[in-house]
């Protein structure tokens, strides 16, 4: 498994870093905007190879999956407030890159209960799959 290195601003200002060393799970998700046109010809006919309806304004995100290897009751706080920061980045293969942490809870989990502990976020990207920027 490649290690990756998440960078957030704790709530102390400082950039903290966490490393995920396990499962890397990634995905992509899609949206668009849909209408029906007309596909009339001034004759009165129409041809059914012709898409009635019709898709534009595509654009998408990605997202990953990242685990945690086994860390100690103390990493708790650290990942409370990594959940809280407006800042985050990964580097990956040496490039920083700006994301948003997807995952809306944390149970703490303790020693006691959870024997090893290990923790599962969800990021997503900061920018669209096909760039916008105007």
């Amino acid at each position: 498994y490649s290690p990756y290195k998440v960078t957030f601003v704790n709530k102390w200002g400082a950039l903290e870093d966490v490393w995920f060393l396990l499962v890397r799970k990634d995905s992509t998700t899609t949206k668009y905007d849909k209408f029906k046109r007309n596909i009339v010809t001034p004759t009165g006919s129409y041809d059914t190879s012709q898409h009635q309806s019709t898709t534009f304004n595509h654009n998408g995100n990605d997202s990953f999956i990242l685990n945690t290897p086994y860390v100690k009751e103390e990493f708790n706080e650290t990942f409370e407030e990594m959940l809280l920061s407006e800042t985050i980045w990964i580097t990956e293969n040496n490039i920083v890159t700006p994301i948003l942490c997807k995952t809306k809870s944390l149970e703490k989990k303790t020693h006691v209960n959870d024997k090893m502990i290990q923790y599962t976020v969800s990021f997503e990207y900061a920018f669209d799959k096909i760039n916008k920027v105007r």
